[in-house]
C-alpha cells in the first residue's frame, strides 16, 4: 500500500535536510554561526557581571520623605550601561558575522548560509531598540505585556519570513497538503499564514483598545462607559475580520461559509444557549449603555463597582476588592439597582438616640454642624436632621446627608459616628443603652414534696448517700 502523499513529502523534506547536514561546507557554516552567536552573547554577559556591583549604591534618600529616592551616581551609570548593553548583542553579532563572511571568502569557502542568517541580527537590533523605547514610555508591566504579546511574536514571524522562503521554496515544505475541507485544500504554508494573520489581528485589536483607553483617560470630560463600549465593539469587530481573513487565506469560499454558518447557527443556538444568550446580552448592554464601567450597582444582593463589561459576564469589584462575575443575561433580565447611571448623588443616613434629659434643639444643631464639617458631604442638598420617634429609652433622631461618591458612603458614616460621639461627650449628651424592667414573681409558700427516687435521679452520684448519712 503506497504511503500518503503528504507523509511522503514530509519524509522527503527530512531526508533532504539530513543530506545537507552531512555536507562539510554546511557543517562549517553552522558551527561558525553558532560561535558568532555565542561570543556576541558572552561579551555583554561578562560586562554585566563586571558592572553589577555598581547597583549596590541604588537608593539614597533625597529628603525626609522615604517614598522619594535619588539614585546614586553608580546606580545611574549602571542603568545607562545596561541600556546600551541591551543593543550590544545584535551589534556584536553583525560585526562578528561580517568578519566571518570575509574570512570564509578569503579561504574560498562558501558562506551563503551565514549571509542568509546575518540579517537576523539587524531584525534583533531593531526589535531591541523598539522595546527600549516602549520601556521608556510605558510602565514596566505594560511594556512586558506589549513585548510578550506583540513584539516578540512579531520578531519571530519576521525571522521566519526571512529564513522560511528559502526552506519552503527549496524543499517544497509549504506545499504539503494537510487536509481538504469544504472544497479547500489546506497546505502547511497557508495554515501558517492564516494563523499568523489571525494572531496579529487579535494583537492589533488589543493594542487599539488599550491605546484608545489610555488616550481617553487623559480627558476629564470623556465618559469611560462610552469609551469602553466603543473599544469593546471595535475589539470584537477586528477579531471577526481577522477570522474571516484567515479563512480566506486558507482557501475557503466566504459565501459558502455564510450558508453553512446559517445552518449551524440553529444547532449552536440550542447547544450553547446560555453562552449565546450571555453574548447577545453583553452586546445589548454595551449598545444601550444601561450599564457602564464605573457604575456602582447592586444585583442579587451583591454590591460593587462595574470593573469590566465582557461579552459573557460583567465583572463587579466590591469594597473588599473581591471580583464577582455576573452573567450578562442576569443583568438584562433581573432588577438592578444602580447609584450612578444618570446621577452620582446618593442619600445616606445615620440614626442617633439620646437620653430624655437632652435638648432636642441642641442635638439637631450639633448634628448639622458635624455634617457640615465633613469634607465629603455636600452642602447642596443640605444635611437634614429628623426627629423620628420617642423610643422606649431614647429620643430617636436621623441625620440625612448627600454624597456624590457612593463607594465612600460607609467611610463617611463611620467618620460621622466618631464625630458625633466626640461632640456628645464634649457637651454632656448621653447616648443611653436599652433598659428593661424585670418583675420577679415569688414561688409557692409550701415546699413541694419530691419523691426520693426522682431526687436520686436529679442529684449527682453519691449525693443521696451523703445526705442520708447526715
Amino acid at each position: 500500500m503506497p504511503p500518503e502523499p503528504r507523509f511522503s513529502q514530509i519524509q522527503d523534506f527530512i531526508d533532504t535536510v539530513l543530506l545537507l547536514l552531512e555536507r562539510q561546507s554546511v557543517q562549517r557554516q553552522l558551527i561558525a554561526f553558532a560561535l558568532v552567536v555565542f561570543f556576541a552573547w558572552l561579551a555583554p554577559f561578562l560586562l554585566d557581571r563586571f558592572l553589577r556591583p555598581l547597583a549596590k549604591g541604588r537608593a539614597v534618600p533625597a529628603g525626609s520623605d522615604p517614598s522619594q529616592e535619588r539614585p546614586a551616581w553608580r546606580w545611574r551609570i549602571y542603568r545607562w550601561v545596561r541600556a546600551a548593553e541591551y543593543a550590544f548583542f545584535p551589534i556584536l553579532g553583525l560585526l562578528l558575522s561580517q568578519a566571518t563572511i570575509q574570512w570564509f571568502d578569503s579561504q574560498g569557502w562558501p558562506a551563503g548560509l551565514i549571509k542568509q542568517l546575518r540579517p537576523v541580527f539587524w531584525i534583533l537590533l531593531i526589535y531591541r531598540i523598539v522595546l527600549g523605547v516602549i520601556r521608556a514610555l510605558l510602565s514596566e508591566r505594560r511594556a512586558k505585556a506589549y513585548n510578550r504579546r506583540f513584539l516578540a511574536p512579531l520578531f519571530i514571524l519576521i525571522v521566519a519570513a526571512m529564513v522560511g522562503p528559502n526552506l519552503i521554496g527549496t524543499f517544497g515544505l509549504g506545499e504539503v497538503k494537510l487536509i481538504q475541507v469544504l472544497g479547500a485544500t489546506i497546505t502547511l504554508g497557508n495554515l501558517f499564514k492564516a494563523m499568523a494573520i489571525f494572531y496579529f489581528f487579535i494583537m492589533f485589536a488589543w493594542i487599539t483598545r488599550d491605546m484608545a483607553t489610555v488616550i481617553a483617560s487623559r480627558y476629564a470630560h470623556t465618559d469611560p462607559g462610552i469609551v469602553h463600549a466603543v473599544t469593546q465593539i471595535g475589539y470584537y469587530t477586528l477579531i471577526a475580520v481577522g477570522a474571516l481573513t484567515g479563512l480566506a487565506v486558507l482557501g475557503f469560499n466566504l459565501s459558502t461559509l455564510t450558508i453553512i454558518g446559517g445552518g449551524l447557527s440553529v444547532g449552536v443556538g440550542f447547544g450553547l444557549q446560555e453562552l449565546v444568550s450571555n453574548f447577545i446580552s453583553g452586546l445589548l448592554l454595551l449598545s444601550d449603555q444601561s450599564l457602564r464601567v464605573g457604575d456602582v450597582i447592586t444585583v442579587g444582593g451583591k454590591s460593587g463597582t462595574v470593573d469590566q463589561l465582557r461579552m459573557r459576564a460583567t465583572v463587579l469589584r466590591t469594597l473588599d476588592n473581591v471580583e464577582i462575575f455576573v452573567p450578562n443575561k442576569d443583568l438584562l433580565t433581573s432588577t438592578v439597582e444602580t447609584y450612578t447611571h444618570t446621577d452620582r448623588l446618593v442619600r445616606r443616613m445615620v440614626p442617633v438616640g439620646v437620653s430624655y434629659d437632652s435638648d432636642p434643639l441642641q442635638v439637631r444643631k450639633l448634628l448639622i454642624e458635624i455634617a457640615n464639617r465633613h469634607g465629603l458631604i455636600l452642602s447642596r442638598p443640605a444635611p437634614q436632621v429628623y426627629f423620628t420617634d420617642f423610643g422606649d429609652s431614647a429620643l430617636n433622631f436621623e441625620l440625612n446627608f448627600w454624597l456624590d461618591d457612593p463607594p465612600a458612603a460607609a467611610k463617611v458614616q463611620s467618620d460621622l459616628r466618631f464625630m458625633i460621639w466626640s461632640e456628645f461627650v464634649k457637651y454632656g449628651i448621653e447616648i443611653p443603652f436599652p433598659q428593661r424592667d424585670l418583675h420577679i414573681r415569688s414561688g409557692p409558700s409550701d415546699p413541694v414534696d419530691v419523691p426520693e427516687a426522682e431526687l436520686a435521679m436529679v442529684d449527682p452520684p453519691g449525693f443521696a448517700e451523703e445526705k442520708g448519712s447526715v
